[in-house]
């Protein structure tokens, strides 16, 4: 796009455009490439639930399952808003929108997401109180100070203690974590 701009092969409103990062509104201007009218994608948005053992993205250097597998034939170029892991399964929005994508994405619009965990025994109230005010990450490369995660917002949705029916013998614990 960028060799096409700068070479004059596009023009909007029938006048040539060089310059990078010229704003159109695709609603009201008139998008032309070497001649030909270029028409916006309708903008299209769909709700997917990701299945465990699929990785949240469109390519995958391992070749493993990927949600692109699942919408190919939608007739959109979709990505998705937000990642899970490859065991997680759970509720993701696909669009083809990035003014909305980066509104619930970008850092600065302090977008909340609610996830739900299962983890290993039954966290103390000291543990759960640590996660709630935000917890130290390591630093990541020398030029990087200790971070923290902001304070979350959790719940314990359920617990279940060793020898009360868990399969693992230090139990298991389901949090919902804002």
């Amino acid at each position: 796009a960028e060799t096409r701009i700068t070479g004059g092969r596009v023009k909007v409103n029938g006048e040539v455009v060089r310059t990078l990062g010229t704003r159109v509104d695709p609603v009201v201007d008139r998008v032309e490439v070497d001649g030909r009218e270029v028409a916006a994608e309708p903008r299209v948005y769909y709700l997917f639930h990701k299945p465990r053992g699929v990785v949240t993205t469109l390519e995958d250097p391992e070749g493993r399952p990927s949600i692109k597998d699942y919408v190919k034939d939608l007739g959109a170029r979709l990505f998705p808003i937000g990642r899970l892991d490859f065991h997680t399964s759970g509720a993701l929005l696909l669009t083809n929108d990035g003014a909305l994508a980066n509104a619930l994405l970008h850092p600065t619009k302090s977008v909340a997401k609610t996830y739900v965990a299962k983890v290993r025994g039954v966290p103390t109230d000291e543990q759960i109180n640590r996660l709630r005010m935000g917890v130290e990450l390591a630093p990541v490369g020398e030029e990087r100070g200790v971070e923290r995660t902001r304070p979350a917002e959790v719940e314990v949705l359920r617990s279940v203690p060793s020898g009360e029916g868990s399969v693992r013998e230090d139990g298991t614990t389901w949090l919902e974590v804002t």
